[in-house]
């Protein structure tokens, strides 16, 4: 699986913000079923994370998520 998010702001008069993009996420990751019946399954992928700062460095962040679901 694959996913690609942009968040997106607009800045009004007298605010700090600025329009355009201010944050980027990417993740890709894989599932699996445990069991032949589908009832439980294990995701597991990387994220990456960018975010734009105004007047300061970008800030990118790394993560490794894992996810259980269980039907019951």
């Amino acid at each position: 699986m694959h996913h690609n998010t942009s968040v997106v702001t607009q800045g009004a008069n007298g605010t700090r913000i600025k329009s355009g993009i201010d944050q980027n996420r990417l993740f890709v990751g894989f599932g699996h079923f445990w069991d032949e019946k589908k009832k439980v399954q294990f995701e597991w992928g990387y994220l990456n994370q960018l975010l734009v700062i105004p007047r300061k460095d970008d800030l990118m962040n790394h993560g490794f998520l894992a996810n259980l679901f269980v039907n019951l």
